[in-house]
C-alpha cells in the first residue's frame, strides 16, 4: 500500500492544479485516513494512546522502530554470531542421555539354546559351538 511506503504531501495541491493531481492528493488523503483508523482499531489501547495524533506513515515508522528494537534484544542466537541467525545453541546431553540401552538381558529367551537369563551372542553353548566350526543359521537353527 503505497500509504504505509510514503507520507502524505504537506500541502494541498492549489485549485489551478491539474484535476489529476488534486484528485490523486485527495484519494492519497482518505486512503491514509482509513489506513490509519483501521491500524488504530488493531492496536492495544496503550499503543493507541501513543498513535492516535500521528499520520500513517508516521505510525508505521514508529512501529517499525519500537519493534525492531524488541526484536533485536528478544532473538536468541548462537555466541559468537553476531546475531545474524535465529539458530539456539542445542543444550549438551545428558550422561544418562549417552549410554547405550541396550546391556544384559535380564528377561528373554536365547534365540541358540532357548534358555533364559542370555541373548544368543553372550550364550555359552553358541560360542563353544563358533569356537568349534559348527556353523548356525541367522534364525538360531543349527544347519546339518
Amino acid at each position: 500500500m503505497y500509504v504505509l511506503e510514503k507520507p502524505v504531501p504537506e500541502e494541498e495541491p492549489p485549485s489551478s492544479a491539474p484535476k489529476a493531481g488534486r484528485d490523486a492528493y485527495k484519494k492519497h488523503v482518505d486512503d491514509a485516513s482509513e489506513t490509519a483508523c483501521l491500524m488504530l482499531a488493531t492496536m492495544n489501547s496503550e499503543l493507541q494512546k501513543q498513535h492516535e495524533n500521528m499520520a500513517t506513515f508516521d505510525m508505521i515508522k514508529h512501529l517499525k522502530m519500537l519493534y525492531q528494537e524488541q526484536a533485536r534484544h528478544e532473538r536468541p542466537t548462537k555466541q559468537g554470531d553476531k546475531g545474524k541467525g535465529k539458530e539456539v545453541a542445542k543444550p549438551k546431553p545428558t550422561v544418562a542421555a549417552l549410554k547405550p540401552s541396550g546391556g544384559i538381558a535380564k528377561e528373554g529367551t536365547c534365540f541358540h539354546c532357548g534358555k533364559t537369563r542370555h541373548w544368543k551372542r553372550n550364550c555359552p553353548k553358541y560360542l563353544e559351538d563358533k569356537k568349534n566350526g559348527v556353523e548356525t543359521s541367522t534364525s538360531g537353527t543349527k544347519k546339518e
